[in-house]
């Protein structure tokens, strides 16, 4: 993750910040609305350009649940299991 999150400062990005969140003891749905909370309380940090990247697993939730519940309660859209982009040379996206 850290290595994704500086490659993107790297690439321009204004800023990435890493939340780590023990699912063990509250859930995915509670560690969801905790997420979604801080992203849009106090002003919130999301803006239109916002990409929110979340694991598909982790050594305590195999099911990847995290992402669809977090864009669910913040209303954006979400993409599972990406495994690559590429951009072709008439400039369209594959």
């Amino acid at each position: 993750m850290d290595e994704t999150l500086f490659t993107a400062l790297a690439k321009g990005a204004d800023q990435a910040i890493k939340l780590a969140i023990d699912q063990t003891t509250v859930g995915t749905v509670a560690a969801a609305r905790t997420l979604a909370t801080f992203l849009t309380g106090n002003g919130g940090l999301l803006t239109s350009d916002t990409v929110v990247l979340t694991g598909s697993q982790a050594i305590d939730d195999l099911e990847g649940e995290l992402g669809p519940c977090l864009a669910d309660l913040l209303n954006l859209p979400f993409l599972g299991v990406i495994t690559g982009l590429t951009i072709e040379d008439d400039g369209k996206r594959r």
